[in-house]
């Protein structure tokens, strides 16, 4: 069946859209398999679809982090990528990609994290791994992306020190430790602040319940 005669038929379970994943069977042929992504219109996700004399169970479609192959960095394409020259995913060295003829003999080596383990294009990579987290959390929460993140970075800040996120990102230097000192005394004052809010907003409670028990014995004394 196609694409279009599957939401015909699944239209009565509010199904909107549906499409078929393909495999690779060489370099320009594809074909079906038994696997289709659905997009229901619902506040929630059915357990199941029916489908003729079938009821089929559904669970959750997870898509891969959004990749661009020009630049390799994650969050857009390469039709919408500003880099002028192309990285090649082999080195992460900025120069010509040949479309054919002998590749990249550079030893490889992963910019986004470091590594001569693997390429840019390697999904055993940790900061594969981390987008691919944070699309899980976004499609389990039903948030956007940027909530997504700050969730995946407020879980993993319990196993990281702040001085490591600034190594990682400035290297060995010793601009590090004054970052850290820096983020530290920021914790601190939104620390102070929190604590300042909830002496606040338990003085209001206290009031208000205050309040309410005068108000009651008037009732009574009326």
């Amino acid at each position: 069946m196609s694409e279009e005669e599957i939401v015909s038929y699944l239209q009565d379970q509010k199904i909107t859209s549906a499409r078929r994943i393909k495999r690779r069977t060489g370099p320009t042929t594809f074909e079906n398999t038994p696997t289709v992504v659905l997009t229901v219109n619902s506040t929630y996700t059915p357990e199941f679809i029916n489908f003729g004399y079938l009821r089929v169970r559904t669970r959750p479609y997870y898509p891969s982090p959004m990749q661009c192959f020009k630049c390799w960095a994650f969050g857009h394409t390469k039709v919408k990528c500003r880099q002028e020259t192309a990285t090649y995913g082999n080195c992460s060295e900025n120069h010509e990609i040949p479309a054919e003829g002998p590749k990249c003999q550079q030893l490889l080596f992963c910019r986004k994290c470091r590594s001569s383990e693997h390429s840019l294009a390697s999904r055993p990579c940790p900061e594969y791994r981390k987008e691919n987290t944070i699309q899980k959390i976004k499609i389990e929460r039903d948030i956007d992306y940027r909530a997504a993140r700050l969730i995946f970075e407020a879980g993993n800040c319990q196993q990281r020190s702040y001085a490591d996120v600034t190594r990682k990102v400035n290297g060995p230097t010793s601009n590090t430790e004054d970052s850290d000192r820096r983020n530290n005394d920021l914790l601190k004052t939104i620390s102070e602040k929190d604590l300042i809010i909830a002496n606040i907003t338990t003085s209001i409670e206290s009031q208000l319940i205050e309040a309410a028990k005068n108000a009651a014995l008037v009732d009574r004394m009326d």
